[in-house]
């Protein structure tokens, strides 16, 4: 609460906020395009403990049914074994 006032009243931290995000969203590209993968295939990064998780099965199964292979999940360790579960197909990577 005492946060976002603060960010509504300096539009400076909000800039700054921004920023970061967007800093962070650039290296986690970078990271991504690292490693070489075959084109076409998918990067799911849900790094959300168990319970979003849960919530995020639906847009997976989404994307998982209308792209049917090559999709990588990079997920929590808290959250790996619902979506080994769920999707036994996918390939994953646990940070």
């Amino acid at each position: 609460m005492i946060f976002t006032k603060l960010v509504k009243k300096y539009k400076v931290l909000d800039r700054l906020i921004i920023r970061i995000f967007s800093i962070v969203i650039i290296l986690i590209r970078y990271l991504v395009k690292k490693e070489e993968m075959p084109s076409g295939k998918i990067v799911i990064i849900a790094m959300q403990r168990l319970g979003d998780a849960v919530f995020s099965l639906d847009a997976i199964n989404s994307i998982v049914h209308f792209h049917k292979q090559n999709i990588v999940i990079i997920c929590n360790p808290s959250s790996g074994d619902i979506f080994r579960y769920v999707f036994p197909q996918i390939g994953r990577a646990h940070v």
